[in-house]
């Protein structure tokens, strides 16, 4: 991976997604991210080892922070 980030979609709920080398773009949801508009996974940073940190925000609303291990 060489690239990390988020998006909303059209109903407002925000994915991570991680971008390749070759560009391909794959979208990823933290687990017990929740599925509403305002709510879902918002990735900020991405190491060499391809480790992505961030947060997202569950059912409740309530914002928690991650660690994606690839």
């Amino acid at each position: 991976m060489v690239l990390t980030g988020s998006e909303f979609d059209a109903g407002g709920l925000e994915h991570g997604y991680l971008r390749d080398h070759d560009g391909a773009i794959r979208l990823f949801e933290a687990p017990r991210a929740g599925t509403a508009a305002g709510q879902g996974t918002e990735a900020f940073s991405i190491n060499t080892a391809g480790d992505v940190v961030g947060v997202y925000t569950d059912a409740k609303g309530v914002v928690h922070g991650f660690l994606r291990v690839p």
